[in-house]
């Protein structure tokens, strides 16, 4: 099956039952990363309990959980973001 943006490319993904090539899904998902000129490179994904999800989700408010994981992440890191994040 091919991606429905570029029917040259093999569709790994799929949105909505709409067969998408990696980089159609990358660029489907917002907030990865912050800005939208920017494709993403790096993946994190973190396996939590229901109640801890809740609880992040709470804690992000007004924020978004995507926002509120960045600024806390990179406040314990001490990572400093730059323009291109």
């Amino acid at each position: 099956m091919n991606c429905v943006n570029h029917p040259n490319r093999h569709a790994g993904f799929s949105l909505n039952g709409k067969p998408l090539c990696t980089e159609c899904h990358v660029a489907a998902r917002p907030g990865r990363p912050t800005q939208e000129s920017q494709a993403a490179k790096g993946h994190i994904h973190v396996r939590v309990t229901m109640a801890r999800k809740n609880a992040y989700v709470k804690a992000a408010k007004p924020k978004g959980l995507t926002e509120w994981i960045f600024e806390q992440l990179d406040k314990a890191s001490g990572y400093e973001p730059t323009e291109q994040d």
